[in-house]
């Protein structure tokens, strides 16, 4: 007969729905029934002598796992000992052995036969080899009885335990009551009806005695058992097979049905269901910014995040020291020359310029993207941008510059003598050059993260904040490193010194994106033959580019002003990103040179502007799902614009480097609307734009649609910017002072765009609502 280890157990449990999942470690023992629950105070003097003659002792034997108490799981606590060689039999009662611990409590009788047992339901079991299965054939209905009616109406139940007085010499019994905290639950089958001619009154009263679970693990000490069965009842019990248990299984699924009908089971049910649903929504929150992307995004996203800071930092320092080193190299000119100062004019132009070479370098990048990888791409743009800002520096070198010494004092407020003997104007080619190179790395910086991700509009947007705070993180550190560090220490013609060294470190970084995952493929119609000699179809391809630039920007201003959903797109992304780039290259230089008289300090103020971009996109990481389109961020934007009014009033009595970190602070609501416009508005245009495809096989929705608006901002700051800066350096020239000009080009120039702004958002269908939601 072979015996069941605890997990084969556990998987026939599993297997007839038995298992202690919904009830944790909870046992059903059956009890034992009226006829037997009290045994016979005396023993008749036969048996008494038969006792005395046979010198029987109470035994206590260890307990191990009985073979036939897992053949027969409904009275685990009935012990058969082994049968000595006088043939008598040690039967041994443990109620409930676990559950009234340090109450183990044995009975040994003798008996030479069945017919000298008086207790029928013992009879039955040693005598009867019978099959639960045949019991199965009604499903009998219990009853949760109440235990303190229990324990007053049947005290001499089996709800009491029976202990052995070992000092009488007679087996006598005596009962006691539970301790009161140790009550099982009982339930009583009330099926069965009690049959006053037959013998096995054990039928009149059959109850499931439930223990409480405890909540600990399974021990397989907790079978009472005894391995050793007598051999002529070895058959017998092998017949009752596991399998053949369906009324124990019945009646348990009853009880379990019976129990979970009760009010009180309800309550505690949806309690915890309740308490299940809200642990389960933290979770997923908490979980959701991680769990969102697979593990290849994840690496990727690391990446890309990893270069994107060393070439933000890099770019911070070397656009701060360009900026300022123009400012101080065309006010020295005038000054030499005693001409009029034309400054803000010329870095106007400058900057204008560079804006335009941006797109340019857009165009040139799609062929290159067509044939190779972006990634690949990507990191030579980037090296490219670092030879040629480490071109400035060699020109400086050549010509006589050197780095700023730690002991220069200036004779006057235009001496810069250790600049280079070079032409002011030749800084404009190379500016341009590295502008080029700086639209090309733009315009893949705005492709990867559908490249990365997909087309998912939370994904994306979740991507772009995240990947934006990393950015303005080391925006804000590398504007503030060079404003307060490089350019007082190294002068502001090698204060980007750091530029070619980390723009050459983020392209070997970039490199390593998608290397270890599936790499970009090119669709099988570019491998055409009209496409396999590179060195001459790369200047048609170039000029194709042109050309296809021009039709993306015909046919994405098509798109915008001719559908409802998309013309509030023009408003609100140009128009915002161009204010916020002026006020961030031309309104923060031309208060740090005229109110503040320091054009490295501009870097201070810039640094305040890319801390409140970092605010922004931390709020639109955590926001996503609240706040369910750009609009919201859009008009709120608009308002905190109204805030540079105060620039043409501030009049500080004293000029100190605590008057920069002041307007710093005053420029952080611009950044954090700007960010979250940006971040929100690129989210849902690569989106929305990502399905639909035009006619033009060459030219998708999204590219002209973007290729339009960031054309729009192009043209607008390149013309704006250099005539609003001709405007500023008359009225300094006439004035001695720029207030006056920043009422018009900073307050109502902001004031018209913001009105402009505000009323657009509510362009677009079911945006008439605090919180709209784009379809």
């Amino acid at each position: 007969m072979t015996s069941l280890r605890n997990d084969e157990r556990h998987d026939e449990f599993n297997e007839n729905r038995r298992s202690n999942f919904r009830h944790p470690h909870r046992r059903y023992i059956l009890e034992i029934p009226d006829s037997s629950t009290r045994i016979k105070t005396s023993i008749n003097d036969e048996q008494q002598t038969k006792l005395n003659s046979n010198n029987l002792r109470r035994q206590i034997k260890p307990s191990n796992a009985s073979k036939n108490e897992n053949k027969f799981l409904s009275h685990q606590n009935i012990n058969h000992s082994k049968y000595n060689t006088n043939n008598e039999q040690y039967l041994k009662y443990d109620l409930n052995k676990n559950l009234y611990t340090n109450h183990q409590h044995e009975i040994n009788l003798s008996k030479h036969d069945n017919e000298n047992i008086d207790d029928s339901w013992v009879k039955q079991i040693l005598q009867t080899d019978f099959d639960l299965s045949t019991l199965d054939q009604q499903d009998p209905r219990v009853q949760i009885l109440n235990i303190d009616d229990y324990r007053t109406n049947n005290s001499n139940s089996a709800s009491q335990y029976y202990s052995h007085d070992q000092n009488n010499n007679q087996d006598d019994f005596e009962t006691k009551l539970l301790d009161p905290y140790q009550y099982p639950v009982t339930v009583k089958d009330k099926n069965r009806k009690a049959n006053p001619n037959s013998s096995q009154l054990n039928h009149s009263s059959r109850k499931w005695i439930l223990q409480p679970p405890t909540y600990s693990p399974i021990n397989s000490n907790s079978f009472s058992s005894n391995k050793n069965i007598h051999s002529q009842y070895k058959d017998k019990f092998n017949t009752r097979q596991l399998s053949s248990q369906k009324t124990n299984i019945d009646e348990e699924e009853n009880l379990f049905q019976q129990e979970n009908n009760s009010i009180y089971s309800k309550h505690q049910k949806r309690n915890k269901q309740y308490e299940k649903e809200n642990t389960t929504n933290e979770k997923s929150e908490i979980k959701t910014l991680w769990n969102l992307f697979s593990s290849k995004e994840k690496r990727n996203i690391f990446i890309y995040i990893f270069g994107i800071m060393l070439y933000k930092f890099g770019l911070e320092a070397f656009n701060g020291s360009i900026v300022s080193l123009a400012t101080n190299r065309y006010d020295r000119d005038a000054f030499n020359s005693a001409n009029v100062a034309r400054t803000f004019e010329k870095v106007g132009l400058l900057v204008g310029l560079n804006q335009a070479c941006q797109c340019i370098g857009s165009i040139l990048i799609a062929p290159l993207i067509k044939r190779w990888p972006t990634r690949t791409v990507l990191s030579i743009s980037i090296f490219a941008f670092a030879l040629f800002t480490a071109l400035l520096m060699i020109i400086d070198a050549a010509t006589g510059g050197k780095i700023k010494p730690s002991n220069f004092q200036a004779m006057h407020e235009n001496d810069y003598s250790y600049y280079g003997n070079y032409p002011t104007y030749v800084i404009i080619p190379i500016y341009c050059v590295t502008g080029i190179a700086y639209g090309m790395v733009e315009l893949i910086r705005r492709i990867i993260p559908r490249d990365i991700v997909g087309s998912d509009e939370e994904k994306l947007q979740r991507m772009d904040a995240l990947v934006h705070v990393f950015y303005e993180i080391a925006g804000v550190s590398g504007a503030l490193t060079t404003g307060l560090v490089l350019i007082p220490r190294l002068g502001n013609n090698y204060s980007f010194l750091i530029t070619p060294i980390l723009f050459s470190f983020s392209a070997v970084v970039w490199i390593l994106i998608n290397s270890l995952g599936t790499k970009t493929m090119i669709e099988d119609e570019q491998f055409s033959v009209a496409n396999q000699n590179h060195k001459t179809n790369y200047f048609k391809a170039l000029i194709k580019g042109f050309v296809l630039f021009g039709e993306s920007v015909y046919i994405g201003g098509k798109i915008i002003f001719t559908n409802r959903k998309y013309f509030w797109l023009f408003p609100c992304y140009s128009l915002t990103l161009y204010i916020h780039r002026y006020i961030e290259n031309g309104i923060a230089p031309q208060v740090a040179k005229r109110y503040l008289q320091n054009s490295e300090w501009s870097q201070i103020i810039v640094g305040g502007s890319n801390f409140g971009e970092l605010i922004g996109a931390l709020f639109v990481f955590f926001l996503t799902k609240k706040i369910r389109s750009p609009l919201v961020w859009l008009r709120l934007d608009s308002i905190l614009l109204f805030i540079v009014w105060y620039l043409p009033f501030y009049n500080p009595s004293s000029i100190t480097v605590k008057n920069a970190w002041i307007i710093a602070l005053s420029f952080i609501p611009f950044g954090f609307g700007s960010a979250g416009d940006d971040v929100s508005l690129n989210a849902h245009i690569q989106s929305s734009l990502s399905q639909p495809q035009l006619k033009n096989k060459d030219v998708s929705s999204l590219g002209a649609v973007m290729a339009f608006l960031y054309s729009s901002y192009i043209i607008l700051y390149a013309i704006l910017n250099p005539l609003l800066g001709k405007y500023i350096d008359s009225v300094y020239n006439s004035k001695q002072t720029i207030r006056p000009a920043l009422i018009f080009t900073v307050g109502v120039q902001t004031t018209i765009i913001s009105i402009i702004v505000f009323l657009s958002t509510f362009i677009p269908k079911g945006s008439f609502k605090l919180n709209p939601s784009l379809e």
